[in-house]
């Protein structure tokens, strides 16, 4: 909605009590360009300050002014000094306007109302209802009318499965049933001889997430706006994912070192034997999975005469507990796998794990996450690596070049092909290497280094360029 005249303070006033933010005042580039037309004549004045009024990045804008200013210097100084540029350039407007300049629309009708200057106040006011009420209702009655189709595109590929679509014909599928284990954390507590074995495998900052709160209404709209061709979620301002810089940053995980791999053969007897110290019951585990509650209730007690490998031991089953409740947990609350207590045989080799990558990869598209928009410093450049993330079979794709925003920088197009990375499960390979299966990813993660995203930082960080938007708009 535009109101002309909002320079007058009663107006003004008006605007600020009633109207909800956003609402902006901006100046009308027509009658800028006419203004400064009257004071200097200077040869395609109004092609130059269109120029700086309609370029879309601050770069174009500095080099449109700068242009100006070599042509008519007191032009430069009244649009910069005398006015703000958020007020009427574009590339300044946090795109507010989606790509279009204020103008005087209401100038054009006025040859239309000509006939109905002079006449009666009624004859404005019905004369203005046909030309332009009807004429609007007609439209929102058409548009009611027209039925819009979701089809696939590149991006929105399997539209008939996805979640959304069912939604999109008025289906009310509810909230999404969520399972959490956090909670059985604050039944074990930590004895302070196993922290220096806690810490050393990496896990400082996670054993003291005591609990977690799940807001299903968001974990369900986050759901049906996910998308796993591209593992990011679609939403009206771009894409958005959870990123390796997330799990440093919320959880104080690490996202660089070896890749979370290995196979999932084993003697899991033996190995309970020989860095559990105990002898597994039957129907404590199946399939190579480790019961969660029976875990809790034969080891969460360390007695204060135990020897250092009593607690090494209890430390392990800890760690094994830890990840299978919170990171690597599936919710079938049926227990965690054993190949992940042969990575516990050695706590300092356990630090040296990239836990992070692993936790994403295995949980993309469940976790929640928030935005860190100046965190980098205190990261290193893993977050901003285009690259596998790999937890033994499972593969996805670490897409920052996607969500530039979420790292301060300028969000480009991104590629219109998506890397297809092949879903497998471990149903039926149970003896698969998977460090061998997967080593291509595995030795693209080594290579990180080598495809560290770049880009210049963005003067609009919450906003994406509209050269983006209309892409996105259109792909999706």
């Amino acid at each position: 909605m535009c109101i002309i005249f909002d320079r007058h303070s009663g107006i003004i006033i008006a605007v600020a009590d009633v109207f909800l933010r956003p609402h902006r005042h901006r100046f009308c580039i027509r009658h800028i360009i006419a203004n400064l037309k009257k004071r200097y004549s200077v040869k395609d004045l109004d092609k130059m300050v269109w120029r700086c009024a309609s370029a879309e990045t601050v770069a174009h804008y500095d080099h449109a002014i700068q242009n100006l200013e070599e042509a008519c210097p007191g032009a430069r100084a009244e649009l910069t000094e005398d006015m703000s540029p958020d007020q009427w350039a574009l590339a300044y407007d946090g795109n507010m306007s989606f790509g279009k300049l204020t103008t005087n629309f209401s100038e054009s009708m006025n040859s239309l109302l000509k006939r109905a200057r002079d006449a009666h106040l009624r004859t404005v006011v019905e004369d203005a209802r046909h030309l332009y009420v009807v004429p609007y209702g007609d439209g929102i009655f058409q548009a009611d009318e027209h039925k819009v189709v979701m089809v696939d595109t590149p991006l929105l590929y399997d539209q008939d499965s996805h979640r959304s679509e069912a939604i999109w014909h008025g289906e009310d599928l509810g909230c999404l049933e969520c399972t959490e284990h956090f909670q059985t954390l604050r039944h074990w507590p930590v004895d302070e001889w196993m922290l220096p074995y806690i810490e050393a495998a990496g896990f400082s900052a996670l054993y003291r997430v005591q609990w977690l709160r799940l807001d299903k209404p968001l974990i369900t709209a986050l759901v049906e706006r996910w998308r796993s061709k591209t593992n990011t979620f679609y939403l009206a301002n771009g894409e958005m994912t959870i990123t390796l810089e997330d799990v440093a940053v919320l959880l104080g995980l690490r996202v660089d070192g070896d890749a979370v791999t290995g196979s999932t053969r084993g003697d899991w007897m033996e190995l309970a034997r020989v860095l559990l110290g105990v002898e597994l019951p039957l129907g404590s585990f199946q399939g190579g999975r480790l019961s969660l509650s029976w875990i809790r209730g034969r080891f969460s007690f360390c007695s204060d005469d135990a020897t250092e490998l009593v607690i090494q031991q209890y430390a392990r089953v800890y760690l094994l507990h830890l990840v299978g409740a919170t990171i690597f947990s599936d919710g079938s609350a049926r227990g965690v796998h054993m190949a992940y207590l042969t990575l516990f045989e050695d706590f300092e080799a356990a630090g040296r794990y990239n836990w992070g990558a692993a936790t994403l990869s295995s949980s993309t598209g469940r976790s929640l996450r928030r935005v860190a928009w100046e965190l980098l410093a205190l990261l290193d450049a893993s977050p901003l690596c285009r690259t596998p993330l790999i937890c033994f079979e499972i593969v996805e794709l670490h897409v920052p070049d996607r969500v530039m925003l979420q790292f301060g920088l300028e969000q480009v197009t991104p590629p219109e092909d998506v890397e297809h990375v092949t879903r497998i499960s471990r149903k039926g390979r149970a003896g698969e290497d998977w460090a061998l299966y997967r080593r291509d990813y595995i030795a693209r993660w080594e290579a990180r280094a080598e495809s560290v995203i770049t880009g210049s930082r963005a003067h609009t960080p919450r906003y994406a360029p509209s050269d983006y938007m209309r892409w996105y708009l259109g792909a999706t």
